[in-house]
């Protein structure tokens, strides 16, 4: 029986892993063979090469753990490169000291490995580089840096292969020693090498200034794991401040050692935990707990020796009193003084948790006011959504006969700036699909002798149309409106002849735009990256967006998935597509009008809603069918306008 991809998988990382750590073994075996053949000066490791070693072991766990948790994400594995690269580096270059230098000829095959010392030294910091370039979301922060990309791989790659070849790895120490895998015509490549290498370290550079340009634009879980970054690059400065201060005041090189070593843990830690998500947003709580407990120990430390030193003076310092005194007073004071300073710390350090509990005892408050249910859910998804950040959040209710959507339009309270991307139904949403069907039905109907006005023919055609999409998932969405237009005349007790069938078959090009849609649509592309999910064929959405003049990331359309909505078809489309765009289901909006086509398909799915109530000001269902379940969304507008404006409020 084959082994399962799992077992494979794990079993190449943990292959990974084993040799960077034998690597390291390996060059302290050899080391100490270089002591003992007297040439101590030649060894790999010394005191100083601690955080080194400290690095690589870390970079090659964490990611392993990468790896195995998150196959598809490159971060892992360049992690696990970079520990293996340094380790082997450190393992060739004892081995070729030994086998050519101390004691030529002791070691087998001393000579084929020289060169390949020296291109290890590269290959790790252009793994570096990379790690720098695609955390966290795993691709490049956008595809204008492809180009960049290409020319630090080639430049490794070409740093890797010269060095290799090398007639004379080891000059300028022994230019005497040859290596068997030398090319001598290529022997005056050398500048173009030190090229390469120096592109390779600019690389470097270009990974850490991308990861500022990422975070001046990031939102949501991206910005959090950026702020992780920023927390590990803080306290590896910190602990590298540390060990240049021990070094310098001190000469203490116990201490400075130890500094760098943590320094050169802690960046592979912060970046496992910023891409596994783990604790995610438990980061404010750690900065504001150590400020609110540095402070308060300040404080009542402070306030202890003021007691005793003011007792002290009149009771004399050698009573009881005064240190009892002073331990009371402290121990009084620790409760009301920690809540204080809690306070104040998370007004500035830790801003969610004290929005969050604001808008939990302002939703308390209302709560016990409002008696309306299905504001009480949309509010409630929005609380929730905003105070605990989850993923995915549903509310299940007990299903019951559901009357007309309210008139009310209000902004709940949603964090609009967490999100990435937003994704829109189009036809009723961005498209007045009731004006252009209305705009075929209102003629024949008067044609045949019908005295209803367009509300009226609407809601006579909403249940026949979605009941086509149901039976006929694989339809093109011309003839399902054909096909629902004949229904909906016999249903009237008239018949809808060829003409008219196909007159509102092929409609859909002149069906208009709400005026508010274009300019909408460009004021949320400068904050998100907008897609379509659309129960249409390709071409009548071609020519809708020709009214709409939208920039999408993606377009699902219904020929795309083989289904209408409210079938989930689109929605797993949806997920899988922003997805491969780098894009956490929690991260994306869904916007749309239709409540049946829609939100209860999203909210099955997992995700966030806004529901744009473009009926607002009418009664009734319209073209849409009646929800036959319970539906939520976490903010309600009535018009794409009022998004945009709301969105502009909000990331200012």
């Amino acid at each position: 029986m084959a082994a399962r991809p799992g077992w494979r998988l794990a079993g190449l990382t943990g292959a990974g892993w084993v040799a960077t750590v034998a690597a390291v073994a390996g060059t302290g075996w050899l080391d100490h063979l270089l002591h003992q053949a007297g040439r101590a000066d030649l060894s790999a490791f010394a005191v100083s090469s601690i955080p080194v070693v400290v690095a690589a072991v870390s970079a090659a766990t964490v990611g392993a753990v990468l790896a195995v948790r998150r196959p598809r994400h490159p971060v892992g594995w360049l992690l696990l490169g970079l520990g293996l690269s340094q380790a082997l580096h450190d393992l060739t270059y004892a081995y070729t000291r030994h086998g050519l230098v101390a004691r030529p000829g002791s070691l087998p095959g001393a000579a084929y490995l020289a060169g390949l010392n020296n291109g290890l030294v590269v290959m790790w910091v252009a793994c570096a580089g990379f790690v720098l370039l695609l955390t966290p979301t795993g691709s490049l922060p956008s595809p204008r840096w492809r180009w960049w990309a290409r020319v630090a791989a080639a430049a490794a790659v070409l740093w890797l292969l010269g060095s290799v070849i090398d007639p004379a790895p080891l000059r300028p120490e022994y230019p005497g020693i040859a290596s068997p895998l030398g090319v001598p015509a290529l022997s005056g490549l050398v500048d173009a090498l030190i090229a390469a290498a120096l592109v390779v370290l600019v690389a470097l550079v270009v990974g850490a200034v991308s990861l500022l340009l990422r975070f001046r634009r990031a939102r949501g879980i991206e910005r959090q794991q950026l702020r992780w970054l920023a927390w590990g690059a803080a306290v590896a400065a910190m602990a590298l401040l540390t060990a240049v201060t021990a070094l310098i005041l001190q000469e203490d090189f116990e201490l400075t050692t130890a500094a760098l070593g943590v320094s050169a843990a802690v960046l592979p830690l912060s970046t496992g935990a910023a891409i596994l998500r783990y604790r995610l947003y438990d980061l404010d709580r750690i900065i504001s707990r150590t400020v609110a407990y540095g402070l308060l120990t300040v404080l009542l430390g402070g306030g202890y020796a003021v007691v005793v030193l003011g007792l002290g003076q009149l009771l004399g310092r050698e009573s009881s009193l005064v240190v009892a005194a002073a331990t009371l007073a402290v121990a009084g004071l620790f409760q009301p003084a920690r809540r204080r300073i809690q306070q104040a710390v998370d007004r500035r350090f830790n801003r969610r948790r004290h929005d969050a509990g604001l808008t939990i005892a302002a939703f308390g408050a209302r709560l016990r006011d409002q008696v309306d249910l299905t504001t009480l859910t949309g509010e409630l998804m929005a609380v929730v959504d905003q105070t605990m950040q989850p993923t995915r959040s549903s509310l299940w209710l007990r299903p019951r006969a559901l009357a007309a959507p309210s008139a009310r339009a209000s902004l709940a309270p949603v964090d609009l700036t967490r999100y990435r991307a937003l994704s829109f139904d189009c036809y009723g949403t961005l498209i007045d699909w009731e004006a252009g069907i209305a705009a075929v039905l209102g003629p024949w109907s008067r044609t045949v002798g019908l005295d209803l006005d367009d509300e009226r023919l609407l809601e006579a055609y909403a249940g026949h149309e979605a009941a086509v999409e149901r039976e006929q998932p694989a339809a093109r969405y011309p003839e399902v409106l054909a096909t629902a237009f004949r229904r909906t005349g016999e249903a009237l007790g008239r018949t809808v002849d060829d003409a008219w069938a196909r007159r509102l078959g092929g409609s859909v090009p002149d069906w208009p735009a709400f005026g508010d849609s274009p300019g909408a649509l460009a004021s949320l592309a400068a904050h998100y990256q907008l897609l379509v999910v659309s129960n249409v064929h390709r071409d009548g959405f071609a020519a809708s967006n020709r009214r709409l003049r939208g920039r999408f990331a993606a377009v699902i359309t219904a020929e795309d998935v083989g289904a209408y909505k409210p079938a989930p078809n689109h929605f797993q489309a949806l997920l899988g597509t922003v997805e491969d765009l780098g894009i956490a289901p929690g991260e994306l909006l869904h916007v749309a009008q239709s409540l049946f086509h829609d939100h209860v398909p999203a909210r099955r799915a997992g995700l966030a809603t806004v529901w744009v109530n473009r009926r607002h000001d009418r009664p009734g269902w319209g073209a849409t069918p009646e929800p036959s379940e319970g539906w939520s969304y976490g903010l309600e507008v009535r018009s794409l306008g009022e998004l945009a404006a709301a969105a502009d409020a909000a990331f200012e």
